[in-house]
């Protein structure tokens, strides 16, 4: 599906227009994202054939593996995706912060971060997932923190 957004200050009121030739479920469930407010809190995670809403604060770790990138929420559900970590860390925002060149994190998520020998450090979410900072983003990462 081709999708394009016009950024322009013009526009007051954002308008989305949905040209297709059928209506689908997918679509009709797009619809009901656009017109109901209370999913702003929520993203969507197009999964295969279907859409799945998660609220942001509940995604803990985005992380491409083997390929694929993997969407991991607070109960430690995870959700594959076609969606790239660029498209994510531009939608999600200041709360989440890329750590590698394959993983981004909710900052809010993380439980403890440990110096390894190697350079890099290690990091463990409040559901148990752990990944690794790379020395490349370390800098970054604690200037977010404050340290």
């Amino acid at each position: 599906m081709k999708v394009e957004v016009l950024l322009a200050e013009e526009f007051i009121d954002p308008v989305a227009e949905i040209k297709t030739n059928k209506m689908t479920s997918t679509i009709e469930k797009a619809i009901e994202l656009l017109k109901n407010e209370e999913f702003e809190d929520q993203i969507a995670i197009q999964q295969a054939k279907e859409i799945v809403f998660v609220d942001r604060s509940a995604i803990y770790l985005i992380r491409t593996e083997v390929g694929k990138v993997i969407v991991y929420d607070a109960e430690g559900n995870w959700y594959e995706t076609k969606t790239t970590l660029g498209v994510f860390e531009q939608t999600l925002g200041n709360q989440f912060i890329r750590i590698s060149k394959s993983s981004l994190i909710n900052l809010s998520a993380v439980q403890s971060v440990k110096a390894s020998f190697s350079g890099t450090l290690d990091i463990t979410l409040e559901n148990g997932l752990e990944d690794v900072i790379s020395r490349k983003y370390r800098p970054n990462f604690k200037k977010r923190i404050g340290v």
